[in-house]
């Protein structure tokens, strides 16, 4: 990998920490851990994305 181009990525994944850190204190702010862990336990058992036209059911 070039040096510029690892130099990029270096700060797209600052960057996407940066704005997860933001919505996780948000979320702290509305509920606490509570409603952090409830979150994440609805994530994890999400059904798979279903291709566009395909219901979830």
């Amino acid at each position: 990998m070039k040096e510029e181009t690892a130099v990029l990525q270096a700060l797209k994944n600052e960057q996407a920490r940066i704005e997860t850190y933001k919505i996780i204190e948000a979320v702290r702010k509305i509920g606490g851990t509570d409603t952090i862990l409830k979150l994440a336990g609805y994530i994890l058992t999400a059904p798979k994305n279903k291709p566009d036209g395909e219901s979830a059911a």
